[in-house]
């Protein structure tokens, strides 16, 4: 398919669910833009650091350089098709049933409220009230994401192809949870890694993609030259 010049465009972000997870548009565009630079066939137009070119550029242009340290003039790269992306599937959800263990506490000091007295009493009465509970929980959690990818031909502003990247991982979940009067906070820094790796899986999916069209067109290309002669 030989070399291809691309650029990936700033990612929208549709999923409802994405606006939970900061710039996910960002994380999605840098990571496809760094998984397909380093494919030998494509040659990635990095449009984020335009800005920091262009400084670069002023700084030459302001003789604030030797010269030659000068960047050359005219030899920007230029992209032969853009990479659209829409993320419009980003969900997390626990599958199957939470198994675990629970011990709550408030059985235990009120009986220590009985045999003791005075301000001790005072105390472990307070605690048996609050009745915490400790407790330790499995669960089978699942991250999915999608993208809808578009190519547009630079020269024609056409799309010339369009696919869908999926992710998804799934994970059994240890977490721990720490109740008091009835209302829990459950830790589990785990689950947000689940959906993580399902933006990595993804975009990975996503890349096999775009280079699986352009080593398609280029074997039909190949095909309608060598039919011609």
């Amino acid at each position: 398919m030989g070399t291809i010049a691309i650029t990936v465009a700033p990612v929208v972000v549709s999923s409802p669910a994405g606006e939970y997870f900061g710039d996910l548009g960002q994380t999605v565009r840098s990571q496809l833009t760094n998984t397909l630079a380093l494919s030998p066939n494509f040659v990635v137009a990095d449009r984020e650091a335009l800005a920091d070119l262009s400084v670069e550029h002023t700084l030459a242009e302001g003789g604030a350089m030797h010269a030659s340290q000068l960047p050359a003039a005219g030899e920007l790269a230029g992209a032969d098709y853009i990479i659209k992306v829409d993320l419009t599937e980003f969900r997390e959800q626990v599958v199957g049933q939470s198994r675990g263990s629970r011990f709550e506490m408030g059985a235990v000091f009120n009986i220590i409220s009985g045999v003791t007295g005075g301000t001790t009493s005072d105390v472990t009465g307070a605690i048996a009230a609050a009745n915490p509970t400790i407790g330790q929980g499995r669960e089978t959690i699942e991250g999915v994401v999608g993208f809808e990818i578009r190519l547009v031909d630079v020269d024609r502003g056409v799309v010339v192809g369009a696919t869908r990247a999926h992710g998804a991982i799934t994970r059994e979940n240890s977490s721990s949870v720490f109740g008091i009067a009835g209302l829990s906070t459950k830790h589990s820094a785990f689950s947000k890694t689940v959906i993580a790796q399902a933006t990595r899986a993804a975009v990975e999916d996503a890349v096999r993609r775009i280079h699986g069209h352009f080593s398609t067109q280029s074997a039909m290309d190949l095909s309608v030259a060598y039919s011609a002669k």
